[in-house]
């Protein structure tokens, strides 16, 4: 039976992890499942919870360290230590822990992997471990996704375009559909707010916006207020480097023009 392998951070995530993890299990009946997880200190049991459980499925393995990280360096550390262990012709994908995963987008995988796909990337970074080697991921908290799927393009991949919805990807309803409810769910009050700006932040960095006002306009609110923050990040995230991929284009639409 073949290995997929599977990674992501988590982080406070107890209240849906479980389904998280057991909406993946009917892949195990053609695959066994490789999980490496970084836990980014979670307060709510979930690293006890992982750690009491990895014996739980069968035919799922699981990898698990505890790291103080951000999304996109969290996913790096969980990447690294697959590569260590799997056979370069092997699969592996991402996945997020706040998100239970239905059967079209399982068919998905199985479909993808069983055809072998080469020089291509799918949803979740889904790809033969190989060509993970040398496109990494960026210590960014949001847009990392963006900014690494714009690098495999600019690096010669294939990028299938099948939206997330396309495939019932789903994110658990108790967290809501927003950008917004999810973070909500990680840091309250002052913490939030400050969450907020530097995903801002990370966002000009990770879809690297060729100007301003491009960068703005990704707001759904426009106010006095909201045109200082923005002018904020959009100025600290050129002070920290951003990871731009084409001089005339944003890294979202750079990779699907195609």
């Amino acid at each position: 039976m073949k290995t997929l392998y599977v990674y992501g951070t988590v982080y406070n995530n107890r209240d849906i992890i479980e389904k998280s993890i057991s909406s993946l299990y009917p892949l195990t009946k053609q695959f066994k499942l490789y999980f490496s997880i970084i836990d980014n200190f979670s307060s709510d049991g979930t690293y006890q919870w992982l750690i009491s459980n990895s014996n739980k499925y069968k035919n799922m393995t699981f990898n698990i360290k505890q790291v103080k990280c951000n999304r996109g360096k969290g996913r790096s550390l969980a990447l690294n230590q697959i590569l260590k262990v799997a056979n370069p012709n092997s699969f592996t994908f991402y996945i997020d822990f706040d998100t239970i995963y239905l059967p079209r987008y399982l068919d998905y995988i199985i479909d993808f992997v069983s055809h072998k796909y080469r020089n291509k990337i799918g949803i979740g970074h889904l790809s033969l471990v190989k060509y993970n080697y040398k496109v990494g991921w960026k210590s960014l908290n949001y847009g990392e996704d963006v900014e690494r799927t714009a690098h495999f393009r600019l690096d010669g991949y294939k990028i299938d375009m099948i939206r997330h919805e396309d495939y019932s990807f789903a994110i658990n309803q108790d967290r809501g559909n927003s950008a917004k409810e999810r973070e909500a769910h990680y840091d309250k009050g002052l913490r939030y707010y400050i969450r907020i700006f530097f995903n801002a932040v990370d966002m000009e960095r990770g879809w690297a916006f060729p100007n301003f006002h491009e960068f703005y306009n990704v707001s759904k609110i426009k106010s006095k207020s909201r045109y200082i923050i923005f002018m904020l990040a959009y100025l600290v995230a050129n002070i920290e480097g951003i990871y731009r991929y084409s001089k005339k284009e944003n890294n979202w639409d750079f990779f699907r023009r195609q």
